[in-house]
């Protein structure tokens, strides 16, 4: 049998369709293929011109797109490329595709379609439909990946495998057809969603500015890849080319002046969100802007009236009650704004960034416990959002509920196995001002094992020792922690007053202890009262008095009233030419003093525990799986209080 092919473009599914068409010369000679061959697609002048006595099948004309060789008409039989059955294969199964396992099908026939074998034409056709279909599974991935919430931590695996297959097909198609604009567009987008993939991502959207064929595409990669650029001179220079190739571009003027709004160059950000607002006044989000920007312009009236007018536009419309709530409170109308937000509530009530504004709003409106309430309703929807639980922990620690703020931890993190380490070394704290000592030692020890070179952890927890008066496992944390870093005052101090003071022999070392101890002096220029009382400690160690009474006479002088009562118990001492010794817990008089001597630490890390600034970019430490390492991971907060247990 002779066979024939022709190729359909893709006026049908985008894609084309393969005909067989049987030689008439051999119809009677063989019998008809089965039904997995396709139909034959004939005019209707060809059907009436046709013989009733003679079945022939006409075929129609070659089109434009495809021009038939004539080494591909007739082949000899039994030399048809083995490729041919794969490519109708696949050409049937897209017909019906509309899942990845569908798409899946497809891409399995067209590859084996190419491995096996083609003509030219149709080698060509299969390689231009494989291209598509992966870009379209793609597509459906990127859907998926649209619809993950990546504050979620139970959904973060999905996303970055959906991610991970989406760039797969990306790439796969474009080693195929290397010229398309909108596959490293894409490209560019998923890869601009992990922060080190940043400079792979500007690449992308570099190539999709050069494959470009329309104004709309070369604004859309340059407005892509300012969002991705590493200094703010590099994001104006790709905003001010976009409005240079389409000067009515408004997205391109909201941008920019967003940024300019970043930089605090009002006059600037308010031309371009005007100028965004005249091309379009139908933009309510650029309107809002403009409203936002005339408040940051001490034009509070005027902002009220523009975000008014919004409002009155579309009174449905959350944002615009949240930015109106915003400048209510500039100016100083808390009343107002919290009308705003309750009238957000009811809008939306299951928005986040609204109850979290609203709860915010009531903190500071010195109402606890109405700002709980708004909180605990914002949990029961959703427990894992980490804002409204750090809220709702300072709300309880502020109102010395303990035991709730470590009710609200612990519930959190059961909720999130993977929070970020800031979580748990609060709930550390929390857990020693309770006396609960097991709990914190071994948070403090998960968290050494997530990050071993971390030095505040060893050292949080080789506080937690001194008070349980287990002073070998806190010396070896304390030097563990110098390891890390030599100049950890809170390290060297504890560390010198341990080996000057400890009740067992062996562990104590005055010389070795007076190193640390004048370390500790010089880092903070001999102006730490608890810190100096430690060095004479070092000194009364090795039997020099003299030297003690006189480091506690400077000590004294720079302490405050509430430290010099000890001080003076210490030099008394000094003055009998005894050593000060700790005693384990359990003794009423030294419980008493290392209270007093705790009270600052506790406060600090306290403070620093509850501090919501953002972890520095610059040095974050490397979690404990390879999987962690896939996403931006968080370091232990740093700020160590300089104060700490002189037990």
């Amino acid at each position: 049998m002779i066979r024939k092919t022709l190729l359909i473009p893709g006026f049908l599914l985008g894609l084309g369709l393969t005909l067989v068409l049987c030689d008439p010369g051999f119809a009677q000679e063989e019998a008809p293929r089965e039904t997995t061959e396709q139909p034959a697609i004939e005019s209707e002048e060809d059907s009436e011109a046709k013989p009733e006595e003679e079945p022939t099948i006409k075929m129609p004309a070659p089109t434009p797109q495809k021009e038939l060789k004539e080494e591909m008409l007739e082949k000899p039989e039994g030399e048809e490329p083995a490729g041919l059955a794969s490519l109708d294969e696949a050409i049937k199964a897209q017909l019906a595709a509309e899942s990845l396992k569908d798409l899946g099908k497809v891409i399995g026939h067209l590859k084996k379609a190419i491995k096996d074998g083609l003509p030219e034409a149709d080698q060509e056709f299969a390689e231009d439909m494989l291209a598509s279909t992966l870009v379209r599974r793609a597509e459906l991935y990127l859907t998926a990946i649209r619809n993950f919430n990546p504050e979620l931590a139970g959904q973060r695996d999905e996303l970055l495998n959906a991610r991970k297959l989406a760039l797969e097909d990306l790439k796969e198609s474009i080693d195929l057809r290397p010229e398309q604009s909108a596959v490293y567009f894409q490209m560019g987008r998923l890869l601009g969603l992990l922060p080190r993939e940043r400079l792979a991502a500007r690449k992308s959207f570099d190539l999709a500015f050069e494959y470009a064929k329309t104004q709309s595409e070369k604004v859309q990669a340059l407005m892509a890849r300012a969002s991705l650029q590493p200094s703010v001179d590099l994001m104006m220079g790709d905003l001010d080319q976009a409005i240079e190739i389409d000067p009515k571009h408004v997205e391109a003027y909201r941008q920019r002046g967003v940024l300019h709004l970043r930089l605090a160059e009002i006059e600037e950000a308010l031309a371009d969100l005007q100028k965004a607002t005249q091309l379009d006044p139908t933009q309510l989000e650029t309107l809002e802007l403009y409203g936002l920007a005339l408040a940051q312009n001490d034009q509070l009236d005027v902002a009220l009236k523009q975000l008014d007018a919004v409002v009155k536009q579309e009174p449905e419309r959350v944002s615009s009650y949240l930015q109106r709530a915003k400048v209510h409170l500039a100016m100083e109308k808390p009343e107002l704004a919290l009308k705003d937000l309750d009238k957000a509530v009811k809008l939306a009530p299951e928005e986040p960034t609204v109850r979290l504004l609203r709860a915010e709003l009531l903190q500071e409106m010195d109402r606890d416990d109405d700002a709980l309430v708004e909180l605990r309703a914002l949990l029961e929807l959703d427990p894992t959002i980490e804002q409204a639980v750090a809220m709702q922990v300072e709300i309880f620690v502020r109102n010395e509920r303990i035991k709730k703020a470590i009710q609200s931890l612990e519930q959190y993190l059961q909720s999130v196995p993977k929070a970020r380490p800031e979580f748990l070394l609060q709930l550390a704290t929390l857990y020693r001002l309770e006396g609960r000592f097991q709990p914190a030692v071994n948070l403090y020890t998960r968290l050494h094992k997530l990050f071993p070179e971390n030095p505040e952890i060893l050292r949080s927890r080789g506080d937690l020792y001194v008070s349980e008066g287990r002073h070998e496992e806190a010396i070896s944390d304390y030097r563990e922690t110098l390891k890390r870093d030599a100049k950890d005052v809170g390290a060297l101090n504890n560390l010198a007053w341990l080996l000057s003071t400890s009740p067992e022999d062996k562990l104590r070392d005055g010389k070795e202890a007076m190193g640390y101890a004048l370390m500790a002096a010089s880092e903070t220029e001999y102006e730490q009262a608890f810190i100096l009382s430690t060095l004479a400690a070092t000194f009364a160690e090795q039997g020099d008095f003299e030297q003690a009474m006189r480091w506690m006479d400077r000590a004294m002088a720079v302490a405050d009233d509430d430290l010099k009562t000890q001080l003076k118990e210490e030099k008394d001492l000094y003055e009998q030419k005894k050593p000060w010794r700790e005693v384990k817990p359990g003794d009423p008089v030294q419980d008493k003093a290392k209270e007093k001597e705790t009270k600052k630490t506790e406060e600090s890390e306290t403070k620093a525990s509850e501090s919501k600034e953002e972890p520095k970019e610059t040095s974050p430490e490397k979690a404990e799986t390879e999987e962690d390492s896939d996403v931006p991971v968080f370091p232990i907060p740093a700020g160590t209080p300089e104060e700490t247990t002189e037990s």
